[in-house]
């Protein structure tokens, strides 16, 4: 009311009483049931309820919001990372179409991403309790219904098939004549069945339908739907799904989408996967990747990566790190990498070979 874009909703929206929702075996079939509609609450407020689909209500909004000099709408734009100074934030976005990549200064950064939200993940705040509780498809659909008696009396259905092997779903009436989403658990999706998916596909998946995939369902992300996956997507695996990725998958991915991960995610990343990487990853890894590395990734390291590794590459390893590699793996490293070592890393040398 106070955007002075109430009329313009509630014009969009369903007619009174459609609050309801059905309990059907098919659109056209049997009808199990329905809900009550709420108590008309008019006499009680001067907005009374109206029942809107949100894309809808958003589209209204956003006309305001475009017409305001207090802000600026970006669509195709990504939060891939920020830095939360003493007094500022700094975010850095992308556009995943042009790859052009912005930074942002201001003084506060609100993480409305939602419930697969990246900048959640990044900040280091977790869930109290399961992060996801199902894995959704959304399909949205066009068909004029209006001549179905309970397209015109109902905002919902549940559909409870005849035929088990079906899976129950909701579909909600956006219009009430041709506008419509279907609503679906796909967490049963098999590695196969994920492997299926074309990376257009793969791609039009959230953060938080990534985030909720199994390991299992992981594993049969191919190269190419690796690939498809943005910042944001990649951003949402959870230390227990990188975990779980097989060697090759970790090695189809970019150096800077592995710059990419949180350190949470980074220190997930085992040692039969850091061993399928390549020196050329590794020495595009940032210095706090190199020097962040664990005993057990090091470990995972062959000689012929680390005898790969550029004298940029070699001088964040800490003296710890180089007293945890096997002779196997130290005898990798060229004279010209160790000439270029620090002297406290030589020494470790020494002391690591002695």
């Amino acid at each position: 009311r106070l955007w002075g874009v109430e009329d313009q909703i509630r014009n969009r929206g369903m007619t009174d009483g459609t609050d309801v929702f059905a309990f059907v075996e098919s659109m056209t079939g049997r009808e199990f049931g329905r809900t009550t509609s709420e108590p008309d609450a008019s006499r009680l407020t001067p907005a009374p309820k109206s029942v809107v689909a949100q894309d809808a209500v958003e589209e209204e909004l956003l006309k305001v919001v475009e017409r305001s000099r207090h802000g600026k709408v970006l669509f195709s734009t990504e939060c891939t990372d920020f830095d939360i100074g003493a007094d500022q934030v700094i975010a850095t976005t992308r556009n995943p179409v042009t790859g052009e990549i912005r930074q942002w200064v201001a003084d506060y950064m609100v993480a409305a991403d939602g419930a697969g939200s990246t900048v959640r993940r990044k900040a280091g705040i977790e869930f109290d309790g399961p992060s996801t509780l199902a894995l959704m498809a959304n399909d949205y659909w066009r068909a004029d219904l209006s001549h179905l008696r309970i397209a015109r009396e109902t905002s919902a259905l549940r559909v409870l098939p005849k035929d088990k092997s079906v899976p129950t779903a909701a579909i909600l009436n956006t219009n009430g004549k041709d506008r419509w989403l279907t609503i679906t658990q796909i967490g049963g999706l098999s590695a196969s069945q994920v492997g299926a998916f074309s990376a257009t596909g793969i791609a039009q998946f959230s953060a938080s339908e990534i985030a909720g995939m199994t390991s299992t369902q992981l594993v049969g992300l191919v190269r190419v739907q690796l690939r498809a996956l943005s910042a944001a997507q990649i951003g949402a695996f959870t230390p227990t799904q990188i975990g779980g990725l097989v060697p090759d998958q970790i090695g189809n991915l970019t150096s800077t989408e592995l710059n990419a991960f949180s350190a949470t995610q980074f220190a997930a990343i085992t040692g039969p996967q850091m061993g399928a990487l390549t020196a050329s990853q590794i020495n595009n890894f940032a210095d706090t990747r190199i020097g962040a590395l664990t005993p057990v990734q090091l470990a995972g390291m062959t000689s012929t990566q680390l005898s790969g590794l550029s004298a940029t590459s070699i001088v964040p390893l800490t003296v710890s790190q180089i007293d945890a590699l096997t002779p196997l793996q130290l005898s990798g490293f060229t004279s010209t990498q160790i000439a270029g070592m620090t002297a406290e890393q030589q020494e470790a040398l020494i002391h690591a070979v002695s």
